[in-house]
């Protein structure tokens, strides 16, 4: 009877097994379809390359520093060809200058951007940002994926980005630096600068799985051989 019992339990296991194995390849599918979706819906988004600090600040009119103290969203109403009214809308930032590298930047208040999934920008009240620009105008309008500026305040802190601590920011140190020619302005602004700009998360890398799950084998249940020898008189 005990061998018996024991039998019984290793088929349940086996089919307990068999059960997790299936689980886990729906659940592998599963993932691999949605990451598929993840990067159907990345290539179908397209837009220019955009513009990069390090490309265009050594010869940008405008090079400096705003921190944004205010965020608002702006919509205007468009006729549309089918009688329907459509809406283009759009994100602005209130700015205030805080240190100009080169150029006039007196005048500037507002920095204009797109924030939607496709080539959408992020900018964050309370933050410094670093930007390169050929603009003029009071309005600082962001392209598609704009990288012509990056997020100075990597790890933030609201009571260490009062105006005075600019001075001993790594990344403003390396911009006065690079327009002095010390160094290369392709290594002022790093990964992390560009992190806080981007509206959402790079899709998972996705693995392709080249062969099918294959249940575990049913393993071999081998009964004992019990030797029946006659009983001595």
């Amino acid at each position: 009877m005990y061998h018996d019992m024991v039998i019984k339990r290793t088929d349940q296991s086996h089919r307990q097994a068999g059960a997790r194995m299936k689980h886990r390849c729906l659940i592998k599918w599963l993932l691999i379809l949605s990451g598929i979706g993840l990067v159907g819906n990345a290539n179908a988004c397209e837009y220019p390359p955009p513009p990069e600090f390090a490309k265009i600040a050594a010869t940008a009119t405008r090079v400096f520093v705003f921190r944004v103290m205010g965020l608002k969203v702006r919509e205007q109403s468009v006729p549309g060809t089918d009688g329907n009214t459509n809406y283009s809308i759009w994100a602005e930032a209130d700015v205030l200058v805080q240190k100009t590298f080169r150029g006039e930047t007196a005048n500037v208040t507002t920095v204009r951007f797109y924030n939607g999934y496709c080539g959408g920008v992020n900018l964050l009240i309370g933050h410094h940002y670093l930007i390169a620009s050929n603009q003029t105008g009071e309005t600082v309008e962001l392209a598609p994926g704009d990288r012509s500026l990056g997020d100075v305040d990597p790890l933030y802190d609201p009571t260490l980005t009062g105006t005075k601590n600019l001075e001993s920011n790594k990344y403003v140190i390396a911009t006065g630096d690079a327009l002095d020619g010390k160094q290369l302005f392709d290594s002022v602004l790093d990964d992390a600068a560009y992190r806080s700009l981007a509206t959402v998360a790079p899709p998972p890398e996705i693995k392709i799985v080249t062969e099918p799950c294959k249940p575990k084998p049913k393993p071999t249940v081998t009964k004992p051989v019990i030797n029946k020898k006659p009983l001595k008189k």
